[in-house]
């Protein structure tokens, strides 16, 4: 699945310059082995405003035993609130982001994200994001962010 037209990125280039737009990547890669790491995919439904990704953190991203680190799922929380920020509003760039941890994520199983735009300032977009188990019954973290329009 292609997330980004080759247009889109070279927009994006223009801002932040990259030397190689076909090597550029929208999310780390820290091994070419499939499953140890960052294992994804993101949904953006324009109608409803909101993208959902499915993430199974592989065992690379080990915090405490069997654990998700919480800086893996603060990439993958911020990835989201990206693809949302930028096919909603053609934001680019975060602003800040705040994470409130409410319950461990356990590694390997599937974590869904849910981020919205809560609202436009400028140009600010305003998003939020929940990242809960797939049966939807643990909440593992909440978050918000502001984006920014490039000028």
């Amino acid at each position: 699945m292609q997330l980004l037209k080759e247009a889109e990125l070279a927009r994006i280039a223009k801002a932040v310059p990259v030397q190689m737009i076909e090597d550029a990547r929208l999310f780390l890669q820290i091994t070419e082995m499939e499953t140890l790491g960052f294992e994804y995919v993101i949904f953006h439904n324009d109608s409803e405003k909101k993208c959902i990704c499915l993430f199974q953190p592989g065992p690379l991203l080990e915090g405490l035993p069997g654990i998700i680190h919480g800086s893996a799922l603060g990439t993958v929380i911020d990835t989201t609130f990206f693809m949302m920020a930028y096919y909603s509003a053609r934001a680019v760039f975060t602003g800040t982001m705040t994470i409130t941890f409410k319950s461990p994520g356990i590694l390997s199983s599937v974590v869904r994200l849910e981020a919205k735009v809560t609202g436009t300032e400028g140009r600010k977009v305003i998003l939020s994001c929940e990242a809960q188990s797939s049966d939807r019954t643990i909440i593992f973290a909440e978050a918000s962010a502001i984006f920014f329009r490039m000028r």
